[in-house]
């Protein structure tokens, strides 16, 4: 899980909508499956949360 909420004067929506878009690409890229992302609506901003399984090799 990976989560983060964007700060800063001049911090827009779409700010944290890229980031959430590259926590999936990473969490994707370290070989998480099922990977979902949530937002929250905050002020002054939303905050995203990347959640994803990482598969276990038996």
């Amino acid at each position: 899980m990976a989560r983060t909420q964007t700060r800063g004067k001049y911090v827009q929506e779409q700010t944290t909508k890229s980031i959430g878009k590259a926590l999936v690409e990473q969490l994707a890229a370290q070989g998480f499956e099922q990977i979902r992302l949530e937002v929250k609506s905050l002020q002054p901003v939303s905050a995203v949360c990347g959640l994803g399984i990482k598969p276990t090799t038996i």
